[in-house]
């Protein structure tokens, strides 16, 4: 049953983890570039909706991303 959401959510990855073999064939995934600028103290963010942010968090552990309110962070 957990599989059904995700075939239908929009999963947005860093551009830059696209190639990791866990997320080859998944097609409904979202690159993110990372193009809209700072937010607050993260030099890079992407707006992916009103209120909800993802920021690129360098120095975090490959791979994670970390959901807080109103940002997403991920990190390479």
């Amino acid at each position: 049953m957990k599989t059904v959401w995700l075939i239908r959510a929009k999963i947005y990855v860093n551009e830059e983890e696209l190639s990791a073999a866990e997320l080859q064939g998944i097609s409904n995934i979202i690159p993110v570039k990372f193009t809209d600028g700072a937010y607050y103290n993260f030099p890079e963010a992407q707006k992916i909706t009103d209120g909800v942010y993802m920021v690129k968090a360098k120095g975090h552990t490959n791979g994670t991303v970390s959901s807080l309110p109103r940002i997403m962070i991920s990190s390479i």
